[in-house]
């Protein structure tokens, strides 16, 4: 059974290679997500070992251990060797890692150092001050001595040390020396030879960590057999006074996607040395930045993969319709087999061995593919957006065997599952079938639609009303990059249009075949009657096109409206291109005594002519728009009865629409006319929708105000209003209530302005080059913050997630796009197979081969001008229905403003229309003509059959 079902692939050729493509698209497609999300930890913990590496000037996989042992728990120098043993063993074990070195310092208590004869320091046993007696296991071979005897010289009667090189010269310390040590607390003294300096050989080596210099300054290195023969017995119950052991690795052992078990081995290790050693403490370990690692290991693999539940359903889907077609292709072969005795059983097991012939090319090509993919998720900006970035690394170890089986066996299923019904068929069965299509109930044939209909109006309906969505008590939080569920309710809608539409195509096929086929010439009606009278065989054909560019057209638009919105959300709290603070001071002599207030100006101040002059700012490199606005604290009456604390925003309303970032939305009126609001009325003042239905006012109405311009002190300010608005740059009326008044006005009533903002329209190249931040800092010397929307933006737009999600939507939408072609070449070349004999027969009865290949070519170009029509319409509905509750919502679910406008990508979606539907064309016509080339009367001749 094996080797016929391998004969039976290898006699077709291309559909065996389709199907292979479909598996390896599957495969791959699985594959991606969990590598990428591994290979973005892997860099972000790769940047994070680096920086801890130079902080610690260690390995960053090192591990320190430190005891400070008591009276009632001294150690000895060596139990401490012995235990260096231990510990490297112990995490050797654990980890898997090579164990290279375990450096052992071992250390007295505070010793007291005293000349031991009269000489140049003064008489016997004068203060030089205060060290350490100990040894470094391995210091040998990363120190030089500049004079005295070699570092390791055996001690005479008299305890050989070494002092550090800059302590020695500053106490003026000569090899030879005698002098005497003695601890601080109690204790003998012990009279020691000074053999030699020492100093470090490569001070930046990774022996000598971070921060060093000073602790080694003042350490009288010996030998640990010195330590243990002199040193000790001078010490009483305290033999050491401190003790640490750093464990170094081998780092080309290393292996990042290992994550996991290093942590538990750490754990489990840090376990092992607390068991032996019970005070022992470890202030340098790796284990926090492992953790971090598979903490964010998981939320976005899980993130990813919410996103791309929705493809990977589509993609099952097209495989199972795949699957179909190829049994249904080989529905005669099996037929006639079934006739002849071939049990049930033995015909399952023939798809079963061909699905696992299959199977074994498209499984290692879709591992290729899904590591490949994954390296090109990391480069992605925006949906079909790519730009250089430092290569991820991926790796096999990555790969997730059980989600290739779990992918391998739903392929398996959706293969086996159509030819369960094939295989009860004989060559009686088949043949009636051929010759009249049978159908099922309305009711049968719409029951998936219908069940996939409710659940979509539901979640629907909550969208609407909600702004998220709830089942069961979980709600979605709204977020598109951190809460996958709400691209699931689009899904599942394009899902439930197109398969509507797709069961609309054969009434209406029906309908124009009935009507106008009778009044075109023979090949249009040929194609008419064919869509018409055979219109289920295209039905599969269609639903992949559809489905496939509607989901490409809403994942443009969403990607284009998502991108817009991060631009218009960064503008919003900006208010323009570049922002600056300015606060001048009072020149001298102008100051006010305490309490005082500024007198009102006579004439109507021109901003130009008190603030930074506009020229000025218009000459700075790049800049093609400025104004001024004022923000002051104001006490505004919010209803009948009560006030808020708020915000007086002071704008020069000539200049204004030249810089500010003003979206057409935010008000009923055009900003034009807002501004000549502003200008009917020097004390007039634009109001909130909310603020004013709240407070029971109307447009005219005078309100007080309490306004601080100069200083803390609010003044009185009689405002006029004189419009409103929904939304306005830098207002936020959820925290504080804002008015917007004329800058002029207030600069006359209150004196003057010594705080205020520069609003700046500039070019992208001039901000990003630092021009405008320059050109601002010679003409605004007193400049005291500066932000500008591209460095607001830079941080999120790189952010992991938004990376991660739109890599996984374009891929997904590729590998759908490719498996859809790839459905419709498996259609092509099953249904122009079947139809040889048809062919036959019609030039048998005159029709030329250039009308034979007219027909055909029109029923495909049909076939794809509805779906391309129908895709592209499904996708534009469910971008202005479902892209609008694509909000980021806050912990406390309130919304952010600005709204998210739907934008339709209209370029892309023209060229991915274009390039979809050419690259159909071409492939239509090659089969078409490949299969006209047939000689079609000896098809006829040997009885081939439909």
């Amino acid at each position: 059974m094996f080797w016929l079902a391998y004969r039976a692939l290898r006699g077709r050729p291309g559909l065996t290679l389709l199907s292979i493509v479909g598996v390896a698209l599957a495969v791959g497609l699985a594959v991606s997500v969990p590598v990428f999300a591994q290979a973005v930890n892997r860099a972000i913990m790769e940047e994070q070992l680096a920086q801890r590496a130079w902080e610690i000037n260690r390995s960053a996989l090192s591990i320190r251990h430190y005891v400070l042992p008591s009276s009632q728990n001294p150690i000895t120098a060596q139990a401490c060797q012995e235990y260096a043993f231990h510990i490297g063993r112990i995490y050797e074990k654990n980890l898997g890692l090579p164990v290279t070195r375990v450096q052992t310092r071992v250390e007295s208590g505070g010793m007291i150092v005293k000349s031991a004869e009269e000489g140049p320091y003064g008489p016997a046993g004068a203060f030089l001050g205060n060290a350490s007696v100990g040894f470094i296991t391995g210091v040998e071979e990363h120190t030089e001595v500049p004079v005295g005897d070699p570092l390791g010289t055996p001690s005479g009667e008299v305890l050989n040390v070494w002092v550090n090189e800059s302590w020695a010269q500053e106490l003026g310390i000569q090899p030879g020396e005698r002098l005497t040590i003695q601890p601080v607390l109690q204790g003998l003294p012990i009279t020691v030879r000074v053999a030699g300096t020492w100093q470090p050989r490569e001070p930046r080596s990774s022996f000598w960590p971070a921060g060093s210099e000073s602790a080694w300054r003042t350490f009288l290195l010996v030998r640990p057999e010195d330590y243990s023969a002199f040193v000790e017995p001078s010490l009483g119950n305290m033999p050491v006074g401190g003790a640490s052991w750093v464990v170094s690795f081998d780092e080309t052992h290393f292996v990042p996607e290992m994550a996991e078990r290093y942590v538990q081995g750490l754990q489990r290790a840090e376990v092992e040395v607390l068991q032996m050693l019970p005070t022992a403490k470890m202030d340098v370990t790796p284990l926090p930045i492992f953790q971090a690692h598979l903490e964010r290991q998981r939320p976005l693999t899980i993130l990813l993969f919410g996103f791309m539940v929705p493809i990977i359903g589509f993609l099952f889907y097209f495989i199972t319709l795949v699957s179909r077609i190829v049994v249904e292709h080989q529905r005669r072969v099996v037929a006639t087999v079934v006739s002849r005795g071939m049990s049930r059983e033995q015909v399952l097991q023939f798809n079963l061995y061909q699905a696992l012939i299959l199977f074994i090319p498209g499984t290692p090509l879709g591992i290729f593919l899904g590591l490949e993919a994954a390296r090109l998720m990391g480069h992605t900006v925006s949906f079909l957006m790519f730009e250089p970035r430092g290569a991820l690394t991926v790796s096999l170890r990555s790969v997730n065997p059980w989600l290739v089986l779990a992918t391998l066996a739903v392929a398996l299923i959706a293969r086996l599952w159509p030819s369960l019904r094939e295989a009860r068929w004989s060559m009686v069965e088949y043949v009636a079938h051929t010759v009249r299509q049978t159908g099922d109930s309305l009711f049968s044939k719409l029951h998936p639609e219908l069940l996939l209909a409710i659940p979509t109006y539901y979640l629907y309906r909550q969208l609407q009303q909600r702004g998220t969505i709830a089942l069961l008590g979980w709600k979605s939080s709204g977020d598109i990059f951190r809460d996958p569920a709400l691209f699931l309710v689009p899904a599942l809608f394009m899902l439930v249009v197109a398969l509507f539409a797709a069961r609309l195509f054969p009434l209406l096929m029906r309908l124009l075949d009935r009507t106008i086929a009778g009044f075109l010439g023979v090949v249009g009606c040929l194609t008419l009657r064919q869509l018409g009278r055979r219109s289920r065989d295209y039905t599969s054909s269609l639903l992949l096109i559809m489905v496939s560019l509607s989901v490409g057209v809403f994942m443009a638009s969403m990607a284009l409206s998502l991108d817009q919105w991060l631009k218009d959300r960064t503008y919003y709290p900006l208010g323009a291109d570049a922002v600056a603070k300015i606060e001048e001071k009072p020149s001298e002599g102008e100051g006010l005594a305490f309490g005082q207030e500024p007198e009102p100006l006579i004439e109507m101040v021109n901003p130009d002519s008190w603030l930074i002059p506009q020229a000025d700012l218009l000459s700075i490199p790049g800049v093609r728009g400025a104004t001024w606005v004022g923000r002051y604290r104001a006490i505004i009456p919010v209803s009948a009865t009560a006030t808020s604390r708020g915000w007086f925003v002071a704008i020069d309303r000539q200049t204004f629409p030249t810089a500010a970032a003003f979206r057409p939305d935010f008000s009923p009126e055009p900003l034009g006319e807002l501004m000549n609001r502003l200008a009917s009325q020097p004390n007039g003042i634009l109001v909130s929708r909310k603020m004013l239905e709240k407070s029971n006012h109307q447009i005219g109405d005078v309100i007080p105000l309490k306004v601080a311009v100069v200083g803390v002190t609010e003044r009185e300010y009689q405002a006029r209003i004189v419009g409103v608005y929904d939304y306005f740059p830098t207002v936020y009326e959820e925290e504080s209530p804002a008015v917007i008044g004329n800058l002029d006005h207030i600069i006359t009533t209150f004196g003057g302005a010594s705080t205020y903002e520069i609003w700046l329209r500039a070019d992208r190249e001039a901000l990003e080059s630092g021009a405008v931040k320059r050109g601002l800092a010679d003409v605004a010397p007193a400049v005291t913050g500066y932000r500008d929307i591209w460095e607001e933006m830079a941080e999120e737009r790189e952010a992991k997630e938004r990376i991660g999600v739109y890599g996984t939507l374009t891929l997904g939408f590729l590998a759908t796009l490719t498996l859809s072609g790839v459905g419709l070449l498996i259609q092509y070349h099953r249904s122009l197979n079947e139809r040889l004999s048809r062919f036959a027969m019609l030039r048998a009865l005159g029709l030329t081969r250039g009308e034979l290949f007219a027909q055909v070519q029109g029923e495909y170009l049909i076939l794809l001008a509805v779906g391309l029509a129908a895709g592209v319409g499904i996708g534009i509905w469910a971008s202005r229905l479902f892209i609008p509750f694509f909000r980021v919502s806050s912990a406390e679910g309130t919304l952010p403003i600005p709204p998210l406008l739907p934008l339709l990508d209209r370029p892309r979606i023209l060229v991915m229309t274009a390039a979809f539907g050419a690259i159909q064309f071409v492939a239509q016509l090659g089969f078409i003509f490949r299969t006209m080339r047939v000689e079609l009367f000896q098809v006829l001749r040997m009885g081939y059959q439909e």
